[in-house]
Parts: C-alpha cells; sequence; structure tokens
C-alpha cells in the first residue's frame, strides 16, 4: 500500500508555520504541495488536530455545490441496488427520472427535464453507477448472417425489378413484424455498479410479466397499417368484451383481440390477415413476413392469397439485417413506447390493475405507432435491408439488378 504523502502530523506543522508567517509558495514547495492547499489546511485546522491523535488522514472535505435532495439520493441508491442485486429489469436514465419524481415531488419544480436528467447524471458518478451493455451470448458471427442476408436481398430486388414495372409497386410491397410490448420495457443498457463482470437482466418477473403482442405492417413507401395489439384472455371472455368496447378499436387505429398466452397463433394470425389486411388490399402485394412457423400454415396462406397477396418469408436468424421492421422501425418505436411511459408516470400513478395496463399499453402502442414512424424512417428500412434498389435507373425506369445464383443441388 503506498504510504501517504501527508500524514495530518505533517499537515499540523505546516499549518502553524503557515500561520506565523503567512502562506507562500516556498513553503508551499517545502511542503510538495499547492498554495491552495495551505488555504485549505489553514481552515481546517481544528479538524486535521482532531484527527492527528489517532489516524494520518482526515474525512475528505466537500467540494462542489452541496448535494440538493440528499434523502432522495440514498432512496434512489436503495432502489438501484435492490432492481440490480434481483435483476428484475434494466435501470435506465428515464427510470431514474420517474422513480425521481415519485420519490421527491419536488424534485422537477422549477427545473427543466435536461437539468433533472443532468443531476441524475452526477448522481451516477457520486456513486460509482455507470451505463453497460447488458450481456449476451450471440450463436452466430454477424459476417455469416450478412452473406443469408445479402442474397435473400438480391432475389427480392430482383423479383421486383425484372417481374413488375412502374414505381407504384413499392405502393404494394409490404413488411409485417411482431414483437412484444411489456409494461416496462428493457432495453439494451442499463445503469449497474462499476466494476460488474457480468451484467444480467432476467426477463419474466412478475414485476415485468405483463406483456401484449403487437402486430406492425407497412409500406415500402412509408404507408402504415392499423396496430394490430394481441391482450392474454379468452375470446368471449370479460377481457374480451372490455376491448371491444374500448374506443380506439377498430377506429381505423388499432385492432384489439385476445389470446391464451398473448401469443401469435393461426387463429391471431388470421384474424390480422381478416381485421386488417385485408380491409386495405386494393391491388395485388406482397407481403414480407419471417420465418415464424404459423406464418408458413396453409391456412393463412391461402387467406393471403384469397387477398390477392404474395408471400415471402425473411431467412430464419438474419431478420435483424433482412427484414426492414426490424432494421429501421421497431427500435425507434419502442424508444418512444418507453418514452411515452415514461412521461405518464412522471404525472401518474403506477397502473394497479391489469384493465389500467392494458389501457395503458393500449394508448402508448396508439401513440407511437401513430405520430412516431415517419415515411423516411420506414423507406429507410427497406433500403438498408437490401430490398429497394437505390442508383441511377434504366431508360425505362427500371434498375439493373443481377439475377441471383441458382440454389446448390445437395
Amino acid at each position: 500500500m503506498r504510504e501517504a504523502l501527508h500524514t495530518n502530523a505533517h499537515r499540523l506543522k505546516a499549518v502553524d508555520v503557515a500561520c506565523e508567517s503567512g502562506v507562500s509558495t516556498s513553503l508551499a514547495s517545502e511542503n510538495k504541495c499547492h498554495c491552495s492547499t495551505l488555504y485549505r489546511w489553514t481552515k481546517r485546522r481544528q479538524d486535521i488536530e482532531a484527527a492527528a491523535a489517532g489516524s494520518t488522514t482526515i474525512l475528505q472535505g466537500r467540494r462542489g455545490s452541496k448535494v440538493a435532495f440528499p434523502e432522495l439520493e440514498k432512496k434512489l441508491l436503495d432502489w438501484v441496488r435492490d432492481m440490480r442485486k434481483n435483476k428484475v429489469r434494466a435501470v435506465t436514465s428515464r427510470c431514474l427520472l420517474m422513480m425521481s419524481a415519485h420519490l421527491e415531488p419536488r424534485f422537477l419544480l422549477g427545473r427543466s427535464e435536461q437539468a433533472a436528467v443532468e443531476y441524475l447524471r452526477r448522481f451516477r458518478s457520486r456513486n460509482c453507477l455507470s451505463v453497460r451493455r447488458i450481456t449476451h451470448k450471440g450463436r452466430r458471427k454477424r459476417s455469416e448472417v450478412q452473406v443469408v442476408a445479402d442474397e435473400f436481398g438480391l432475389a427480392m430486388r430482383h423479383k421486383m425489378e425484372m417481374f413488375s414495372t412502374g414505381t407504384e409497386k413499392y405502393n404494394h410491397f409490404y413488411n409485417m413484424d411482431q414483437t412484444s410490448i411489456y409494461i416496462d420495457m428493457n432495453p439494451k443498457t442499463t445503469i449497474t455498479f462499476r466494476g460488474e463482470r457480468d451484467v444480467d437482466v432476467v426477463q419474466g418477473m412478475s414485476e415485468n410479466s405483463f406483456r401484449a403482442s403487437v402486430f406492425l405492417c407497412a409500406s415500402a413507401t412509408g404507408k402504415t397499417l392499423p396496430a394490430f395489439i394481441v391482450f392474454s384472455g379468452a375470446t368471449g371472455g370479460p377481457v374480451h368484451c372490455e376491448l371491444q368496447a374500448h374506443p380506439l378499436h377498430k377506429a381505423d387505429e388499432v385492432v384489439l383481440t385476445v389470446q391464451k398466452n398473448a401469443y401469435c397463433d393461426e387463429r391471431i394470425m388470421i384474424e390480422w390477415v381478416n381485421e386488417v389486411w385485408t380491409p386495405s388490399v386494393t391491388f395485388c402485394r406482397m407481403l414480407l413476413l419471417d420465418s415464424l412457423k404459423v406464418h408458413k400454415m396453409g391456412s393463412v396462406r391461402a387467406k393471403l392469397e384469397e387477398a390477392m397477396t404474395g408471400v415471402d418469408f425473411v431467412p430464419a436468424g438474419a431478420t435483424g439485417l433482412a427484414q426492414p421492421m426490424d432494421v429501421s422501425v421497431m427500435r425507434v418505436f419502442k424508444h418512444w413506447c418507453r418514452e411515452l411511459y415514461v412521461q405518464h408516470h412522471i404525472t401518474n400513478d403506477f397502473s394497479l390493475n391489469a384493465k389500467e395496463r392494458r389501457k395503458l399499453i393500449t394508448s402508448i402502442v396508439h401513440d407511437a405507432w401513430m405520430t412516431v414512424p415517419p415515411p423516411e424512417t420506414i423507406q429507410r428500412g427497406f433500403v438498408k435491408a437490401g430490398l429497394v434498389p437505390i442508383g441511377p435507373r434504366m431508360v425505362d425506369g427500371t434498375f439493373r439488378v443481377a439475377e441471383p445464383p441458382a440454389p446448390e443441388l445437395a
């Protein structure tokens, strides 16, 4: 252990000399410190003298501005410690902001949101908290998945350009994706204590288990279809009846339904086709889906064929690179769902029962989907996924896309 450069006895001797002859640069040089340090020792002479009998060091002096809410910081630190101990959910700056407003009603009085976030940044620094990416184990290298995504993108571009003409075709090229929306969704990072090796967040705990499945669909030109939200419940039961009476249900904004576990099964997929997809069809369309088993069922494909819809499937494991909704839209959508959740709870109490949670999720999904994804964001997803060609066109207005190689025979 490194020996302390200045002991209390040494400080006390330097202070006595400074009191007699005054603080000077030569005296500071003799004691291997700065003049400002001598001034601080002089002001704290009583503390140094009291500590000299039993210790070589003194308590750290207070620097900077005084903590405005010491009780709040104590409660907030205990809350963070409890969250990270149980690994119930990720802890974000927005979570800290929400909890601060609940634990201390005066926290946001006379303080802008940006100032509050800056206060919480200093709180993290004072308590050795850092923002860490949640650790996980990947099974496939990105380079391997990229090859599959590139081959799929080439095949789709060739199909769209060689077998149809005009730019209007992209008005009829859609992608639908499903995602789980939790009452408090976990992001990819969390606030935790410095030095932790593994940064885990346990999914499916009871505090975070209230969820809904959301179906989002949009075209390559940025046109969106109503969100389709699936809650846990029985068909014809009280939850189903409650959702059917919701003012937003089938108001060209959202469609609400139930399934035993809020999952996508054959019945739910057919209901989506009947309630959301078919009413919007006015011409032959191309629908891009992921390789979920239920999407490939004969009954589902038959329903889509009745609606003048051709279907293609994103290769399994490549949705993060080849599916437009995953590439560009879902990240923005979930970000705003979290923002709306935090903004709601800054001024409102937490939901007390399942009915209030369903109402809150419906409102958040509706607001996020109707206002957040601009057409440019959706269009960028199709381009980044490699499904829409960019660059100079041919004379007839089409792109020249190389024919994809024939699949290798085993």
